[in-house]
């Protein structure tokens, strides 16, 4: 059986995007730990949706 994963980005209290629509606040310092990190979670992955809208 495959797997469905889903990863978000997710404020504390709850919100994917600020009033307007903005998605500012998603900053990372992507150093070395982190993009390991995401090679390790995406490796194993056959297909990634990206996109504000899609419906």
């Amino acid at each position: 059986m495959r797997k469905l994963k889903l990863q978000i980005q997710l404020s504390i209290d709850g919100y994917i995007t600020g009033p307007n629509g903005e998605m500012d606040w998603m900053v990372w310092n992507w150093d070395d730990k982190l993009k390991s990190f995401v090679n390790e979670l995406t490796q194993p992955v056959d297909t990634i949706l990206l996109g504000r809208k899609l419906a």
